[in-house]
């Protein structure tokens, strides 16, 4: 089969687009027959469950036309007894109205009161507590339908896993291969031979989520950081001053009168700022020396007409860029224009430094692949970084920041079969759509799907079982607060380092950095217009580091998600054994890798107790 995709972004829309929506209901489907669910029977249930809750909508409805009349009839009475009771007062202390009309109107508004209260009780309360026993009996008929529903579906839901994705595009394409876990090989590769770091030196990011694969042989790896900066915020405080002033007018009158100001006041704070990057990473030795940025061109946007002025406009720009560059004599700085002036304008790539290499790389065909990924309006547009710094490359796009990579089962889990199923589907076309659109710059480069990599010899042995990359990853899967201070009110960042081998498992220090806050007040003099200097509250809030360490273990066990779920749930058995002694504080199953934090740190019998639930000899 041609693993080959020259033009990506019509191969997309022409053929890719369909054939995986095909497969991911056609994968569906198969989940379905595997789980035994009986399709008629849950339709029949949800059919019911949805005239009960039209039921239920109607006769709420109903009940609470009802409570707003006993509302309007609660108030109309008050008043009625308050205008009756003003009547009465009025012909006690002898008002303009006659004796005999104050007692009329009291009396009026007596009755109205009374036969008021008197439908409340007879009519209103009890055609409104009929309706309240229909809503709650319809309510009743709606749980017990969606719990059978839920029940029905229980296999099916069952089934989901993280592994779905892969399983799909790999029968859409082979050229996108995804990998269960990050493994050792796959980051020996990465960083043995193209110089990815080996683990995240930075102290103030954490992995949250590492998808690795290949694309003809070529490692790729999609990253998802938190990351933290101390940044700063302003606090505001006010206060109102009064007093009086003292004058004489022109006629020799003295007056008084009462002036005010609202003082205000500022202070600017350290605070700490948290958010989150995802990034493409892929390497590939074509053009190994090559180095150069871009950032999207805006003309998504655009009228054809906008384009071609922003076309011309730069190619001015570049002529003289070029002009620059040949007359400063320095030899660091070579930018030669490219014939096509569209794509030099709109790719951008003016800081390369390699003019060889990069036209090796932009080929007539790259170039027209590129052109039209930038000025297409349709799904995302221009909205990716492009970072090439040898023979990695790095692809930061708008549209895969905060989208759900994990693909977490949870997001399927129904009552509804074919609800399920249309949920199914559009969520992972859309994440096809996300994950081949960040591709699609490195798609359009036919060379990068020519150059096939070198033979890598791999490590004999490494020093752990898992990556650390994956160790933060499940770390932040156990969640800040497994790890954080107790005194901790912000997010925490997650690092790891690797303690040591216990047999298969991992162990691992899991350092949590998060901030304690503590409430502060700085008093700001201000001045006022009647001469004084007054002291201005600010309240603000001074946040305090903190630090604390624990340990957790991590391992690979060879289970699909629902299976470790249904092992979970029936309890029992080697692997309940092991978490229950071992995962005290928490424990979080994904693609694989089992994390857990003990109650102690002290693991004395790690490696025995877990080659017992993976049925290995324990050797000493």
């Amino acid at each position: 089969m041609d693993e080959t995709i020259l033009e990506p972004v019509k191969q997309y829309n022409a053929q890719l687009k369909r054939e995986f929506a095909d497969n991911a209901e056609a994968y569906f489907d198969a989940l379905v027959e595997k789980s035994g669910v009986d399709v008629d029977a849950n339709r029949e249930t949800v059919a019911k469950l949805n005239a009960v809750t039209v039921k239920h909508a109607e006769a709420t409805k109903r009940a609470n036309s009802i409570l707003s009349v006993k509302v309007f009839a609660i108030v109309t009475t008050v008043f009625a007894f308050i205008a009756g009771v003003v009547f009465v007062v009025g012909a006690v202390l002898g008002n303009s109205i006659p004796i005999w009309g104050s007692a009329l109107g009291a009396c009026l508004c007596f009755a109205l009161g009374i036969g008021l209260i008197a439908v409340l009780v007879l009519k209103v309360n009890k055609v409104l507590e009929h309706r309240k026993k229909i809503v709650a009996e319809a309510e009743e008929k709606m749980n017990v339908l969606r719990s059978e529903a839920y029940s029905q579906l229980a296999p099916l839901n069952a089934l989901y896993d993280h592994g779905m994705f892969s399983d799909i595009i790999a029968s859409t394409t082979p050229l996108l291969v995804f990998d269960r876990n990050v493994g050792l090989r796959r980051l020996d590769r990465m960083s043995g031979k193209y110089g990815y770091p080996v683990s995240n030196d930075d102290p103030n990011s954490s992995i949250v989520l590492m998808q690795s694969g290949e694309v003809i042989g070529n490692p790729f790896a999609f990253v998802r950081r938190v990351t933290h900066r101390m940044g700063s915020r302003v606090y505001t405080g006010s206060r109102t001053v009064t007093w009086t002033e003292h004058y004489t007018d022109s006629e020799g009158h003295s007056h008084t009168v009462t002036e005010s100001q609202t003082l205000t006041a500022s202070v600017t704070k350290p605070c700490p700022e948290y958010g989150e990057t995802t990034e493409l990473v892929y390497a590939n030795d074509a053009a190994p020396d090559l180095t150069f940025s871009r950032k999207p061109s805006g003309v998504s946007n655009m009228s054809e007409k906008q384009v071609e002025r922003t076309v011309k406009k730069g190619e001015k720009k570049l002529k003289k860029l070029a002009h620059d560059h040949m007359t400063d004599n320095d030899p660091t700085t070579n930018f030669t224009q490219m014939a096509n002036s569209e794509f030099d304008v709109l790719f951008g790539a003016t800081d390369r430094n390699n003019e060889v290499q990069f036209r090796l790389l932009y080929t007539p065909l790259a170039q027209r692949n590129t052109i039209e990924l930038i000025r297409s309006k349709e799904p995302y547009g221009d909205d990716f970084d492009f970072v090439k710094r040898g023979p990695l490359n790095y692809i930061m796009s708008r549209h895969m920041q905060g989208f759900p990579l994990d693909a977490d089962p949870s997001r399927f889990v129904g009552f509804d079969v074919d609800a399920a199923k249309l949920n199914f589907r559009a969520f992972f076309n859309e994440y096809f759509q996300a994950v081949f659109f960040d591709f699609a710059p490195i798609l359009s480069i036919p060379l990068y799907q020519q150059q096939k990599p070198a033979e890598y010899i791999y490590k004999r042995e490494y020093p752990s079982n898992c990556t650390c990359y994956e160790a933060e990853v499940m770390a932040n899967a156990l969640g800040g607060r497994a790890f954080a201070h107790d005194d901790t009110a912000t997010q925490a960042v997650l690092k790891t380092e690797f303690l040591g081998k216990a047999g298969k498992c991992d162990r691992v220090v899991v350092s949590a950095y998060s901030y304690a806050a503590e409430p502060r007040v700085d008093y700001i003099p201000v001045f006022c217009r009647n001469g004084g200097v007054y002291d201005v509250a600010v309240h603000w809030t001074e946040y305090i580091p903190l630090e604390k360490q624990s340990v957790m273990g991590l391992a690979e066990l060879d289970e699909s998600g629902p299976k470790f779920a249904e092992k979970r749930a029936v309890g029992g058995g080697k692997l309940c054994e092991f978490l229950d002694k071992y995962g005290g504080r928490g424990t979080a199953f994904r693609r694989g890798l089992l994390a857990f934090v003990p109650d102690l740190d002290s693991t004395p019998d790690l490696e025995s107790d877990w080659s017992a639930v993976t049925g290995n000899k324990y050797v000493s």
